[in-house]
């Protein structure tokens, strides 16, 4: 009888350690998506809302309800970041703004943290970006490796499309990259202003109007430096893509310069440039946009609130801008986005730098052998990373 007891008493002692350690409270989240302020309704019924689990990158995707809410139950404690997108029909979109024409709607949210049993709320809002007919679909970053082992960066371009059914003309596009140029730091004194990008270094499409028309599903490359970089006894030979791909080049024209004039590539109209010898994206992740304006002179000038360096960045209104592109170092980078949620609520990276690897937009559709670019204006989910560069191609 006593040996019996001993052994209840046990049983009773690893049951009690058992139920104790290895319990973790998990809770839900009730994401609430809004429309923008001028649209009929508030609440966004059939958004698509994702939670990203910061630590494992693993995604949850749910749609709106009548009450514009998406519920995830049962999540455990940690890191997240939230988006929300839609897209509205010209018949859905005449209904909430009276417009209609096809309208993009995104949002986002990071560093959400979880923790505890007790429920919580999120509300995303959504913002709309401009509607436009050219888009990024390629962006060549990262630069690469000599065989030496040294960096190589003058091989660096971004590929803009037509993405429409009309022809449209590259004449006076302007291409830059807003401040900060890499991702990893805060924007001291801009980081609360939805409604304009701070951009570094500017670039426009020479031109009279009409002289450079691209077809639909046709592309131009802007190049750093337009030369053929395997064959330039000053290039590099390991450089990922073979060939001269460039339509125009970013020239850096001045006294000191160290950049190299293609005289078989136009050169793009420098509008604003810092200190650089050369038009050098960050291989951490640049926030590139391409925009038109009629009065470029018109537009702000300012130098950074609490720096100490008196270069003045151009304040661009996002009402402006026809594609923006956020990339990144790493996952770390998304608390330092620079582009509004209606420009890109997300953020696209590559494994490292010099590694050669490029980003490339996604194919939505092919309609009679053209490729229907992917926009929903996230760049998380319209882009992929490439261990090779496909200019010109979607091979």
């Amino acid at each position: 009888m006593k040996k019996l007891s001993i052994l209840v008493i046990l049983a009773a002692l690893i049951g009690f350690w058992g139920c104790d350690d290895d319990t973790v409270e998990t809770t839900d989240l009730r994401v609430y998506v809004e429309y923008p302020e001028v649209y009929a309704d508030s609440h966004a019924t059939g958004a698509t809302v994702e939670l990203t689990d910061m630590q494992t990158q693993s995604t949850t995707s749910l749609t709106t309800d009548d009450t514009g809410s998406a519920l995830f139950t049962e999540l455990a404690p940690g890191t997240y970041s939230l988006s929300a997108s839609q897209t509205l029909s010209p018949e859905e979109a005449e209904e909430q703004t009276g417009i209609a024409q096809e309208i993009i709607l995104a949002g986002s949210k990071s560093n959400i943290m979880i923790s505890g049993s007790d429920p919580m709320e999120e509300t995303i809002e959504l913002a709309g970006g401009k509607a436009g007919d050219l888009v990024f679909k390629e962006i060549y970053y990262t630069g690469s490796r000599t065989p030496e082992g040294g960096v190589y960066f003058l091989d660096q371009f971004y590929e803009i499309y037509n993405n429409s059914t009309e022809t449209v003309y590259a004449d006076g596009l302007i291409l830059a990259t807003t401040h900060p140029a890499a991702a990893t730091q805060s924007i001291e004194g801009w980081s609360d202003d939805p409604d304009h990008v701070y951009l570094g270094s500017v670039w426009r499409v020479p031109g009279s109007g009409e002289d450079y028309p691209i077809e639909p599903g046709e592309s131009f490359i802007i190049s750093q430096n337009g030369t053929n970089h395997r064959e330039d006894p000053n290039g590099n030979p390991d450089t990922p893509y073979s060939g001269s791909i460039a339509d125009f080049e970013t020239f850096v024209d001045r006294e000191d310069t160290r950049d190299v004039n293609n005289a078989d590539v136009p050169n793009m109209e420098m509008l604003h440039h810092g200190s650089m010898f050369y038009f050098l994206a960050s291989v951490f992740g640049p926030a590139p946009v391409i925009f038109r304006v009629d009065d470029f002179e018109a537009l702000e000038r300012m130098p950074q609130p609490g720096s100490a360096s008196d270069f003045e960045y151009i304040q661009l209104p996002v009402e402006y801008i026809i594609d923006g592109v956020e990339a990144g170092r790493d996952e770390e980078s998304l608390p330092f986005k620079r582009l509004p949620a209606s420009v890109d609520s997300g953020m696209i990276w590559c494994s490292g730098t010099y590694v050669g690897e490029s980003i490339r937009r996604k194919t939505a559709n092919i309609i009679d052998g053209r490729h229907v670019l992917q926009n929903t204006n996230n760049s998380s989910d319209d882009f992929e990373v490439l261990e090779t560069p496909t200019p010109r191609s979607f091979d």
